[in-house]
């Protein structure tokens, strides 16, 4: 049997456009040997690479295909938004035609199509939905507190994608759409701030239960001058909300500047609550209640 001709080095472990292989000098019996795949149609990648969701992206994007932007799911984890595990999963691509043309379709393609002016983005070189439209598609298939989760992300600590003046316009310009009822009711509860869906679902349990709204990631002055942020904050009873991962019990270091900043925090009045993922979330609100309660505040 012949040796395959080497491919370029630049393609030995990515995708790459038939019609570039073409350009290049590389003839199509070459591009139909069993060391190579057809993730979609005009497009080979090698046989032996393992590619994610952003690389199958990219593979679809190196087919010459005008109007064409990732949308949807795919979008939302270019953008890096959380999503439930059984979206997450999904490998399926969901490729939006602009301008009302015939939704793509293809093996592995979920097509949408739209008459909307959507003003598409680039991100890690791909043409996306922006991350507003991309939310607000997603209001078709997750929850409220799934979008909820998804929304504070938009508006992340040390990250912001959007602003709620801007997310609170699209869905008035939206209204009608399929989803929108859940992205409105979803729009009331997210907030600036949130570092991750953990520190989202607690916000969620503690609030809903009556307890005061919290500061996120707000900063809290330590006596040698120092700040530091922390998760929930309630400034007015000197009460500070702490997730802990149980990686830090495995990290000798970690461990030692926890207990040290906890110390620190005591030490100009503050009283610190503990979480970890084990615990549920009547506990959570629990202790929550208590502190707070010790501390002064009651429920009117």
């Amino acid at each position: 049997m012949r040796t395959a001709q080497p491919l370029p080095a630049a393609w030995q472990h990515r995708s790459f456009s038939v019609a570039d292989a073409v350009a290049n000098g590389i003839p199509e019996q070459r591009l139909r040997r069993r060391d190579l795949h057809a993730p979609f149609h005009g497009v080979r990648a090698p046989a032996s690479a393992h590619l994610d969701d952003l690389e199958l992206a990219r593979a679809y994007a190196s087919r010459p295909a005008a109007e064409l932007v990732f949308a949807h799911a795919t979008a939302a984890k270019i953008w890096g938004f959380p999503m439930p595990g059984w979206l997450e999963r999904g490998t399926d691509l969901h490729v939006l035609h602009l301008g009302g043309g015939r939704a793509p379709r293809g093996r592995g393609i979920v097509g949408h199509k739209t008459l909307k002016r959507l003003i598409p983005e680039r991100v890690s070189g791909l043409n996306v939905t922006s991350a507003i439209d991309t939310w607000l598609m997603l209001g078709r298939c997750l929850s409220v507190d799934e979008l909820i989760v998804a929304g504070d992300r938009l508006l992340q600590w040390q990250g912001e994608l959007a602003t709620r003046d801007a997310m609170d316009d699209s869905i008035r310009a939206n209204t009608g759409a399929r989803g929108i009822r859940n992205a409105r009711l979803a729009f009331d509860e997210i907030r600036a701030g949130s570092r991750s869906p953990r520190e989202t679902l607690t916000r969620l349990a503690i609030t809903r239960c009556g307890l005061p709204y919290p500061s996120l990631n707000a900063p809290i002055a330590l006596a040698n001058g120092s700040v530091v942020h922390g998760d929930l904050v309630w400034r007015r009873w000197r009460v500070v909300l702490e997730y802990e991962g149980e990686q830090h019990l495995y990290d000798d270091a970690q461990w030692a500047k926890d207990l040290r900043r906890y110390n620190d925090l005591s030490a100009v009045g503050w009283v610190t609550i503990r979480i970890t993922k084990r615990m549920l979330p009547p506990e959570i609100v629990a202790v929550t209640a208590r502190a707070l309660k010790s501390a002064g505040w009651r429920a009117r």
